[in-house]
Formats: structure tokens, sequence, C-alpha cells
């Protein structure tokens, strides 16, 4: 199989494991020097597996749906790729709040 489709696998791991909340799962996607930034989302950066992990399970999520479309991906190198995924997602947050 292609670098390309594992990619799309991969996304795909990400998007069921943060729906389903299975953590274990949703930690298997990163890496573990990962660096996950939210400040454009009004969030924050994290550095690093343990610190983006701690924040991800104590998100007060009730319900997610992420829908990822037609995704643009690009490999740079053997080891590197860029691409952009569009999404849809709609959460429901355990304070009653939905977006």
């Amino acid at each position: 199989m292609d670098d390309v489709e594992e990619i799309k696998k991969l996304k795909a791991r990400y998007f069921r494991a943060l729906d389903s909340q299975d953590w274990e799962l949703y930690e298997s996607v990163f890496a573990e020097d990962c660096v996950v930034d939210l400040t454009r989302a009004g969030g924050e950066k994290f550095e690093g597996h343990p610190a983006f992990m701690a924040y991800a399970t104590n998100m007060p999520l009730l319900q997610s749906v992420h829908h990822g479309h037609m995704p643009e991906i690009d490999l740079t190198s053997d080891t590197t790729a860029a691409g952009v995924w569009v999404l849809e997602d709609y959460n429901i947050w355990k304070d009653g709040t939905q977006n």
C-alpha cells in the first residue's frame, strides 16, 4: 500500500478514536515528539506526547462527530508529507454547549 493511503488510514483512526473517546487508540496516532498547536482555535500549543494527551483526555467533551473530506497530500521526501484535510466537526460539551 502506498504512503498516501497509509496517511489516510491514520487520519481515519484519529477521527474514530476521538469520536469514540478511545484514548488508547487516540494516543497511538501521535508521535512521542508531536507538536499540537491549537492557538489559532484559541487553545494552547502542546509539545510532546505526554502534554498533549493530558489535555486531550481531560477535554470536557461529551460527544463529537468529525467528518474528513477530500485530502490533498503531497509526499515531500522519503519521510515527510504535507497536506490539507478539510473537515467538518460537531461537538457537544459537558456544559451543554454545542459547536
